[in-house]
């Protein structure tokens, strides 16, 4: 078995986990895929991964890494990304959100086939 490999300085993780109406879907998946790159650019970002449910086409997972709270916040109060925000929700119907945010206190890369 390889060593843990550090993964960055990642301090926070979120997970959002957000349901759209169905005949919204597709510009949901639009919207966000706009919006990847300027987050992956912004400093503090470690990671954005976005996908959509395999069990439910109107739902989608949104997974970022940021160095810590600051990071987050700077992003959060953002003017282009607030302004994005307010599009989204203007023209996208959202049934449902959760956000949960992990404080990481120790992180390393695992994989099944570390063990093999």
């Amino acid at each position: 078995m390889n060593p843990p490999t550090p993964i960055g300085n990642t301090g926070l993780v979120l997970h959002v986990t957000v349901r759209v109406a169905s005949a919204h879907a597709d510009l949901f998946r639009q919207f966000v895929r706009r919006h990847i790159a300027r987050t992956q650019a912004k400093p503090g970002c470690n990671g954005y991964t976005f996908a959509q449910d395999v069990d439910a086409d109107d739902t989608f997972h949104i997974v970022e890494g940021w160095t810590d709270r600051a990071a987050l916040d700077a992003h959060n109060a953002d003017p282009a990304f607030r302004q994005w925000l307010g599009q989204l929700v203007s023209q996208v119907r959202i049934l449902s959100r959760t956000t949960e945010m992990y404080v990481v206190g120790r992180h390393e890369r695992a994989s099944p086939l570390d063990a093999a």
